[in-house]
């Protein structure tokens, strides 16, 4: 049987959301009952894919042309007209199964965005298409459109006038590990591997085999992610080509996967470098960054606030429980612990400081069960807390952690805290120069 070749692009389309259940001769003649009702083509479509179980979300809403520079990384349904080049096939594998895809380029006269296709197409570079029924996501930083199993694809005739931006492809640069931050992509890092470890993971449903560690150069340290085996051996000096950054909790991690290019470097200076220490930085610093891993700051504590000390946690979740109840799982035996919640400041910038129970215990000189111990002698549950604002408050302190960023500001988690001696010298030559006395 056939049907009339202009409702091929809804037939296209519907019979891709229902994954071939049904022929496309069954649903031009499903759409042409719609039609026969005075149904639109967008409703007969939602009508169709509910009725024989598709997925019908994406087609609520009716896609809207956009502009490329429009476009942000999380649309679900988009219409877009460009031209493509530059198309590649390439091997992947999805849910344990190898399958062949297409990346490219579309652009318009506004940008030029990546185009990866997970359907069999006939687009060629140079052609000029309409695209509708896209989704985008954001890859290594950028925006890209994915061309799905609801996507129709109209071939356009050639247009001279049809204008694209100028675009030259980002060549790698190179970056030292305190300039990373979210969303950089091409980057070329050298550091010492500090430590790597092979993990299992779920990635899109699917299992997959990462290498993570930590790098360090001059300049500090960052965890890292290699999605593909580079042989990576602790203490060797490496130069990665193609590496990209995403963020956990504003800490940046670096990425690299069987795109990058890892090679070892011999002779480098990197090699002596120490991989136990932590680069010392300021607060300011820190908070432009908005995250780092494993640094020291060494700044003054101006406040300890009154959940320091003594408290409970969630043997669920971790998170400190009140009045027996964890926000997450409610009423729960809690698990004693200790900590100290406050903040910093360095002169340059405040931050709130939390350190666990390790920097606790050894800022207190005394452990959880001796720390009990006092609140019971005492006869009051805040002496835990008013021995650490005697032992902390107005001294320096120099604490060793990771920084990160959210709703409430700039947190710096320290894992290893030390009291230091005020430097009297440089103490007295502030009061005098803020008092004229040369």
């Amino acid at each position: 049987m056939t049907y009339d070749s202009s409702i091929a692009p809804q037939v296209e389309e519907i019979k891709r959301a229902l994954e071939d259940r049904l022929s496309e001769e069954e649903i031009a003649q499903e759409l042409q009952r719609y039609f026969d009702f005075g149904v639109d083509a967008e409703e007969a479509k939602r009508g169709i894919i509910k009725k024989y179980g598709g997925n019908v979300t994406p087609f609520q809403a009716p896609a809207v042309r956009k502009k490329l520079s429009e476009l942000s990384g999380s649309e679900p349904n988009v219409m877009v007209k460009g031209k493509v080049f530059d198309m590649k096939p390439k091997a992947v594998t999805v849910r344990g199964e190898e399958r062949t895809i297409q990346e490219g380029l579309i652009g318009d006269e506004t940008a030029v965005l990546g185009l990866t296709a997970w359907i069999d197409t006939e687009i060629a570079d140079g052609d000029l298409v309409e695209i509708k029924g896209a989704y985008t996501k954001t890859f290594r930083g950028d925006v890209q459109i994915n061309l799905g199993n609801r996507t129709t694809i109209n071939r356009l005739e050639p247009d001279e006038d049809f204008k694209v931006a100028d675009y030259t492809p980002e060549g790698p640069r190179e970056a030292k590990i305190n300039e990373l931050s979210h969303g950089m992509s091409q980057l070329t890092v050298t550091g010492k591997i500090i430590d790597v470890e092979e993990r299992e993971v779920t990635a899109r449903d699917e299992q997959k085999t990462v290498w993570s560690g930590s790098l360090a150069d001059d300049t500090g340290k960052v965890s890292f992610s290699a999605w593909k085996d580079f042989d990576l051996k602790v203490g060797e000096v490496v130069k990665i080509t193609g590496a990209y950054v995403k963020s956990w909790r504003s800490i940046p991690q670096l990425s690299f996967d069987d795109r990058a290019e890892v090679e070892r470097v011999e002779g480098s200076e990197l090699s002596d470098l120490d991989a136990g220490k932590a680069s010392l930085m300021t607060l300011e610093d820190l908070i432009r960054l908005g995250g780092a891993f494993d640094v020291n700051v060494e700044a003054v504590v101006i406040d300890i606030k009154d959940t320091s000390g003594l408290i409970q946690r969630c043997p669920e979740c971790n998170r400190v429980i009140t009045d027996g109840a964890c926000i997450n799982h409610g009423p729960v035996e809690g698990v004693p612990d200790m900590r100290v919640k406050g903040v910093l400041d360095d002169g340059s910038g405040a931050v709130t400081l939390v350190l666990n129970s390790e920097a606790t215990q050894s800022i207190l000189g005394m452990n959880l069960e001796e720390a009990h111990e006092l609140a019971r002698s005492d006869l009051q549950s805040d002496a835990v807390i008013l021995e650490l604002q005697k032992k902390l408050l107005g001294r320096p302190l120099r604490v060793r952690g990771n920084v990160t960023t959210d709703d409430f500001g700039v947190m710096m988690i320290g894992t290893e805290a030390e009291t230091m001696a005020p430097d009297v010298k440089t103490i007295a030559s502030g009061l005098l120069e803020s008092l004229g006395v040369e």
